[in-house]
């Protein structure tokens, strides 16, 4: 059996990077171990950064929440370009048994945090299928574009060169799991780690 999660690099490498479709020239930075924004240049020294994520969406934490968490993970890849968010396509693949007014509230929280961002969702897709289930329910795309001498990416960085830490490591998964499962990292970490885990949430 595979294991969950993201392929390992065994996978990547021998299946999915050697096969890349169509190689174009205005694609300056593309798929790669590290990288989580691909770069193409769109002309008048321009470029647009793009990165694809799952949708994931956690109903412990309670629909917005958990909403306003997707949709924070899948920015957090395109913004790390330099570049502001700019645009959204997102896939819906709802599980059958997902009701309205439960959309109703993941579909608001993405709307208002992309309004409050300045993004706007462009395209999608929004079905309810066999086979889909909470937390993963679709995928979405970010690009955000701007001049092509203010962006960066890690294929930029050299040996030697300073790394900063802005915010700590695994904040993400530390906040999550300390609100999911707050009584297994209380058990664990004790209930002082447990609030400060909790914290990074948001």
């Amino acid at each position: 059996m595979t294991e969950a999660g993201k392929a390992s690099p065994e996978i990547i490498d021998g299946i999915i990077l050697p096969r890349l479709g169509r190689r174009r020239d205005e694609v300056s930075v593309g798929p790669r171990h590290g990288v989580d924004a691909a770069i193409i240049e769109i002309g008048d020294d321009r470029v647009m950064a793009v990165t694809t994520d799952p949708l994931f969406i956690l109903p412990a934490c309670g629909w917005a929440r958990a909403a306003w968490f997707g949709l924070h993970i899948v920015l957090s890849d395109v913004v790390t370009s330099g570049l502001p968010p700019a645009y959204l396509a997102i896939d819906l693949n709802l599980p059958r048994d997902c009701e309205p007014a439960t959309l109703e509230q993941i579909w608001q929280t993405i709307h208002e945090e992309c309004d409050r961002l300045g993004v706007a969702i462009v395209t999608g897709h929004t079905g309810h299928y066999d086979g889909c289930a909470f937390p993963m329910i679709g995928g979405v795309t970010a690009i955000a574009t701007g001049p092509s001498d203010s962006y960066v990416a890690t294929t930029m960085a050299e040996v030697g060169d300073n790394v900063i830490v802005t915010k700590g490591a695994a904040i993400e998964t530390a906040g999550q799991l300390a609100t999911v499962f707050p009584e297994l990292v209380s058990d664990t970490c004790g209930a002082e780690t447990t609030r400060a885990c909790a914290s990074l949430f948001n």
